[in-house]
């Protein structure tokens, strides 16, 4: 199921970073090109966002102090059903 593969280690290649506040950007991948309702993404996107804060501690809280701005976007890619997660360090 791809949403749980965004909560297993084994799926990341890199080491989990520690930012204090982030830009995350959330990617809903469809195997159809059926209509979405965008502001239902953003619900299906808040157990990712909670996972980013724990466990894997890449931000402190999902507050605005810490969670600077989140897009969520769908998108279509045949025989493909996938979240793809970026998160960026905002420094100010």
């Amino acid at each position: 199921w791809a949403v749980m593969s965004a909560y297993n280690p084994l799926c990341r290649t890199e080491p989990t970073p520690h930012w204090d506040r982030a830009r995350v950007t959330i990617e809903f991948v469809f195997p159809t090109r059926r209509r979405r309702d965008v502001d239902g993404l953003v619900g299906l996107a808040k157990p990712l966002i909670d996972a980013l804060v724990k466990p894997f501690k890449v931000i402190p809280d999902d507050d605005s102090e810490h969670l600077v701005s989140l897009t969520v976007t769908p998108s279509y890619e045949k025989g493909m059903s996938r979240p793809t997660i970026t998160v960026e360090e905002v420094v100010e």
